[in-house]
């Protein structure tokens, strides 16, 4: 489309409307030019100072002290509420300058309290600690295991109620595992195995949500042939593909549930206080 602008004597090509109004506005001809370039000018500048067009400042780096050249508008640079780099490089602006207050506040609550000796309360061996610490376990790994959820008797037992408990020189959660401990020696004694062990090995899985984690089986028995067993309270969706990612890397897992326990008990002639107590 064309029309036919009055101010240039010249005919506009346009595709809408407001391109040709535009033109009309801004015409090098018009009497509505002036006018236009003032307020620009008016937009572009805020106290005096322009904020459209850029161009290069030489800036000393706050760190090394290296000179550099950033482009920016004169309101930028003049305005300190507008941020503009101060470093020369990523590696200039990532270390920290430390103040002689920063460094005196340090030293001050590095000395304020001394240290005193704890006794973890998983593994019960001394760690060294600082007065205002509240640490009550000498690793992460011990507060870990302290605070596993475990099941009793087919309930769900809270971190606050764990019981753990001492076999000779091991530790194991809940009452299923400990009766777990006696099945196993008697089964020793008679020589239906070789031996066994509070095992520690993992096996990667993929959770019900899809999620790489890793699982550690209960006891390992030791015969012609390794065998795992997992003592369970209570099956959950999570437990099927633990089991599944161990037998798919070729070894026999053995679920013992607190029938099976019973059945081992009465076999063995195992009386212990919970065997004692269960009623079937």
């Amino acid at each position: 489309m064309k029309k036919y602008c009055d101010y240039c004597d010249g005919w506009i090509e346009y595709k809408y409307i407001v391109t040709f109004s535009g033109h009309r506005a801004t015409c090098k001809k018009g009497p509505e030019r002036e006018e236009w370039l003032k307020k620009v000018k008016k937009a572009n500048k805020i106290n005096g100072l322009n904020k459209i067009t850029r161009r290069p400042y030489k800036l000393k780096c706050k760190r090394c002290s290296k000179k550099f050249v950033v482009e920016m508008t004169e309101y930028a640079f003049r305005n300190k509420k507008e941020p503009y780099r101060e470093y020369c490089s990523y590696k200039c602006s990532n270390s920290h300058i430390q103040t002689s207050e920063q460094n005196e506040i340090r030293r001050r609550k590095s000395t304020k309290y001394g240290y005193e000796i704890r006794v973890c309360k998983f593994c019960e061996k001394n760690f060294k600690v600082k007065q205002n610490r509240k640490n009550v376990f000498c690793s992460k790994s011990c507060a870990g295991s302290f605070a596993g959820l475990t099941f009793l008797e087919g309930n769900h037992i809270s971190e606050s109620t764990i019981q753990w408990f001492s076999y000779k020189d091991i530790k194991v959660r809940g009452t299923y595992e400990l009766r777990t401990c006696y099945i196993l020696d008697a089964m020793k004694e008679v020589k239906d195995i070789t031996n066994w062990e509070y095992t520690n090995d993992r096996f990667q899985y993929i959770d019900v949500k899809g999620n790489k984690k890793r699982y550690i089986v209960d006891f390992k028995i030791f015969n012609d042939k390794i065998e795992y067993i997992e003592v369970k309270g209570r099956i959950v969706d999570n437990d099927k593909n633990k089991w599944k990612a161990v037998r798919d890397a070729g070894h026999i897992l053995k679920v013992w549930t607190l029938d099976k326990i019973i059945e081992y008990e009465r076999k063995y002639g195992i009386l212990t206080i919970w065997a004692c107590s269960t009623t079937r």
